[in-house]
Formats: structure tokens, C-alpha cells, sequence
């Protein structure tokens, strides 16, 4: 018989938390170096190049359009409109703009 990876994957589940780390280094020591590391393909930067890349992340975060009002102020305008129409007056900002 053979078992399939769902199986074992609802077997792991039932196990405590104690027990999935036991297996975790039980299955890592089987496999030995036949697996690489997951941060193998990450590259390290040095702090150089880490300002550069932070500087050039600021440039395009401050060339994005900026908003027209601040959230506090958007907070401000969306209970005032919300106050209004508790109480029947006209919220569509187009004909608050005409009257």
C-alpha cells in the first residue's frame, strides 16, 4: 500500500505542535545536503547598495500622484456627508457645489 502525500499531509495536522518540529528535523536529516537552502537565491546587499535602492524606491514613491486630501481630512468630508443624509439634506457633492 501506498500512502500519498495527502495522507500524510492530514496525519501531520493531528500532530502537535512538538511532534511536527521532531519530524521537521527527522525528514531535514534524511534529506542532508540533497536540499538547498530557501534564502540560497537571495542576494546580499551591502549597506551601499541598500541606500541606493531605498533612495531610488523614495524617488518613484514621491513622483506618484499625491492625494488631494489627507485621510483625516477624507475621514472629515465622509462624516459630514454621512450626517447629512441621516438628516435629508443633499450629500452629492456635485449639487453642493451648484446651490
Amino acid at each position: 500500500m501506498t500512502t500519498t502525500f495527502e495522507e500524510v499531509r492530514t496525519l501531520v495536522h493531528q500532530l502537535t505542535s512538538a511532534e511536527k518540529v521532531r519530524l521537521t528535523d527527522e525528514l531535514a536529516a534524511q534529506l542532508g545536503d540533497r536540499t538547498e537552502p530557501r534564502t540560497a537565491s537571495a542576494q546580499q546587499m551591502t549597506l551601499e547598495q541598500a541606500h541606493q535602492v531605498f533612495a531610488e524606491l523614495r524617488n518613484f514613491v514621491s513622483s506618484l500622484p499625491q492625494p488631494r486630501r489627507t485621510l483625516g481630512e477624507q475621514l472629515e468630508s465622509d462624516r459630514a456627508e454621512r450626517q447629512a443624509s441621516i438628516e435629508g439634506g443633499n450629500v452629492h457633492p456635485r449639487w453642493r457645489k451648484l446651490q
